[in-house]
């Protein structure tokens, strides 16, 4: 697959409890064409009006991940152009996103990262502690 699309505008976007990991493996070592990734207008772990996020939305991993292909252990670095636009990332309490063995250009955005698109609200995970 050359393009591989999640979300992609304001009114397509999608709410993810979880997580996205985007494995691109490239089973035929001479296939060199360039690989596209959207992922654009998500919400993860806020809700569609992005204004709440739940504690049990919370992770402990990246809300996304995007690895490129290997071959006996080796990154192949095969072409990538990846865009992360506009997303709300929430409640995360690890590392947001993670790319890995790729080369080609990357785009992230205008995200919130644990925030709303306006930087207004706070969607971190919180401890509470109980007395």
């Amino acid at each position: 697959m050359d393009k591989i699309l999640i979300g992609g505008n304001e009114n397509e976007g999608n709410m993810i409890a979880g997580v996205v990991q985007v494995h691109s493996d490239q089973v035929n070592i001479s296939d060199t064409r360039p690989k596209y990734i959207d992922i654009s207008y998500n919400n993860f772990g806020a809700n569609y009006a992005r204004n709440h996020s739940d504690r049990s939305f919370g992770v402990e991993e990246p809300r996304i991940e995007i690895q490129g292909s290997f071959d006996n252990g080796q990154p192949i670095f095969n072409e990538h152009h990846i865009l992360i636009k506009k997303n709300v990332l929430a409640a995360c309490n690890a590392d947001v996103v993670i790319i890995s063995a790729i080369s080609g250009t990357v785009a992230i955005q205008g995200n919130g990262f644990n925030t709303d698109l306006t930087g207004t609200l706070d969607f971190s995970l919180q401890i509470i502690a109980l007395e």
